[in-house]
């Protein structure tokens, strides 16, 4: 296989095609019962040759890009593009190439465009963190959270929210005094709601109340660490023969507001830390009463006990639409033996472009290094994390 030359070409490029090579004639293309398509692997490192600044050149009718595939006319000054063989004016700076001197565009499958970096904010996050797991793995994330933190860029912005009976939103404005604002957690609130009550529909958003939610790293780890040190176990003690109560919807929500009203336009993410299922409040997939069973696949074949399922789909829908549409992303890193209710939040993951780590524990090898990698920088600029924030697919 490593002598074929198509296997050279996809390790280069990126790029893996259904056929390598197709029948000159149309008539026999016809005939293929597997159609032409091409994938291409994102996130891909390119060298140095293959990242371009500027703006590309591009077919005037279909809005195809000026590739190495393009037929270039140097006589007239023209290219004709592949996908709707119209002639298009050949940009002057390509008027003295030389078949032996192609620029990268026109010499490479792949080549990347970046454009002039714009006076946009750096990416939001922020942690949502079971406080309803066992003591020891509790312990653990906040261990690994505090280690993780030291790998954001120091740009980066953080925000904290906890899940339990209540939930809170952590202000990272001081390390001397630490404050949170309380929900109720079995209360069903919407963004706007939050919005209005955090007092962010009072007007333009200042930096000093941005910051007093999510602010730089390398202003607020002082305060991040204290948080995350003082951050207790779930004070409600599950009463005999229950689960933990925990409001893992209504914490969602608190998350999505801050990102939504402090990050308008802005690169945001939600990286929730789940441990359990949720038991109270929007979104709940089964009560705290262990009698209860949470749903299995026979009861989806049977059609019965589906208490919960679709009220609880339907409100992590709405959810996922209403972050998605801002750009922010949502991921989930479950540490746990059991369900916890992924089947109906599913849509969080889905309609965000996140991520989904599932694994025992958050003290197992698995979580550290799969932390470890979602944050590894790669070979991209210290300022910078081998990450992706509001992708557009055109």
């Amino acid at each position: 296989m490593a002598d074929r030359p198509f296997v050279t070409r996809e390790a280069a490029s990126g790029l893996r095609a259904s056929w390598s090579v197709l029948h000159p004639d149309n008539l026999e293309r016809q005939k293929i019962s597997i159609p032409n398509g091409v994938l291409l692997t994102p996130f891909k490192p390119l060298s140095e040759n293959q990242t371009l600044l500027g703006q590309w050149a591009q077919c005037e009718n279909c809005h195809a890009a000026l590739s190495s595939m393009s037929l270039i006319d140097k006589d007239r000054g023209e290219f004709i593009c592949r996908f709707c063989a119209v002639r298009n004016r050949l940009p002057s700076k390509y008027s003295h190439i030389e078949r032996e001197n192609l620029p990268p565009e026109l010499s490479n499958l792949t080549v990347e465009y970046q454009e002039a970096k714009l006076t946009a904010e750096y990416p939001s996050f922020v942690l949502v963190i079971d406080t309803c797991i066992k003591l020891d793995e509790f312990k653990a994330l906040r261990n690994i959270l505090k280690q993780n933190i030291t790998l954001f860029p120091p740009q980066f912005r953080v925000g904290i929210v906890t899940i339990g009976r209540a939930n809170n939103i952590y202000d990272i404005s001081s390390s001397e005094l630490l404050r949170s604002y309380s929900f109720h957690g079995e209360t069903e609130y919407s963004i706007e709601d939050i919005g209005r009550m955090m007092g962010f529909l009072n007007g333009p958003i200042s930096k000093e109340l941005k910051q007093k939610f999510l602010a730089p790293v390398d202003e607020a780890l002082l305060s991040i660490n204290s948080i995350l040190d003082d951050l207790e176990h779930d004070s409600f003690a599950p009463k005999e023969m229950h689960r933990e109560a925990r409001a893992t919807g209504s914490a969602f929500v608190l998350a999505a507001s801050l990102l939504r009203y402090l990050c308008p336009g802005e690169p945001g993410r939600i990286m929730a830390f789940l441990g359990g299922p949720c038991t109270i409040g929007p979104g709940a997939v089964l009560s705290t009463d262990l009698a209860e069973k949470m749903r299995q696949h026979e009861n989806f074949e049977k059609d019965s006990g589906l208490k919960y399922y679709n009220k609880a789909k339907l409100f992590y829908e709405k959810l996922a639409r209403n972050i998605s549409e801002k750009g922010h992303v949502l991921d989930l890193f479950i540490g746990s033996r059991d369900q916890v209710g992924f089947f109906e939040m599913q849509s969080l993951v889905d309609l965000t472009g996140g991520i989904v780590v599932v694994c025992d524990d958050f003290d197992s090898k698995q979580f550290k290094l799969s932390m470890q990698s979602i944050f590894d920088r790669g070979d991209y600029k210290a300022e910078d994390l081998d990450m992706a924030f509001q992708a557009e697919i055109l």
